[in-house]
């Protein structure tokens, strides 16, 4: 069993923090921080005990939040290179496997107008990609996502109701081909 977050060093600085289970006790297991000063992780799922992976964000030097993911060989974790929506804030909060060839990551981003826009990543045994989601409002954001099947994925969140400004629950799902 694996469990992420991230906690606050020495020096004030925000670092990633994965801990495994071994059936009796939990255990730091080192993870990289790609940024100096925010690092933090929020989402796990394993294919397998040597196939897993993790998700969150990073300060990066131009001062905007970009995603960040993390594997697991079965030895120590890696960053692996995620895409990231424009030069403003990209988050990732959640990460399903299919199989170690279908994995996906959901979160949001920020456009160059303020909007609050979905965000969904999909690994396809060799690298991340954008995938299109849809959106209901100006403020959305996807907190959590499962797999039923390569077919049938689910991802959860909210949007603000442009009409009311209160928050509204957001369902999307993947038929195989696009995000509704």
């Amino acid at each position: 069993v694996w469990a992420v977050g991230d906690f606050v060093n020495s020096g004030f600085s925000e670092q990633t923090l994965i801990e495994q289970w071994n059936g009796h006790s939990w255990t730091v297991v080192p993870s990289p921080n790609v940024g100096s000063s925010t690092n933090s992780l929020s989402g796990v799922a394993a294919v397998s005990s040597t196939d897993v992976w993790a998700v969150g964000s990073f300060l990066g030097s131009s001062s905007a939040e970009q995603t960040l993911i993390e594997h697991w060989n079965g030895t120590s974790w890696m960053v692996v290179p995620s895409p990231n929506v424009g030069s403003l804030n990209n988050f990732l909060f959640g990460v399903t496997a299919v199989s170690s060839t279908d994995v996906w990551a959901v979160g949001t981003y920020f456009d160059q107008f303020g909007n609050e826009l979905t965000l969904i990543e999909h690994w396809n045994g060799t690298s991340w990609m954008v995938v299109a989601s849809p959106n209901v409002s100006s403020g959305n954001s996807l907190s959590g996502v499962a797999a039923v099947s390569a077919k049938n994925v689910w991802a959860v969140g909210l949007f603000i109701s442009n009409n009311t400004g209160v928050d509204q629950t957001l369902t999307e799902q993947w038929n195989g081909t696009s995000w509704k």
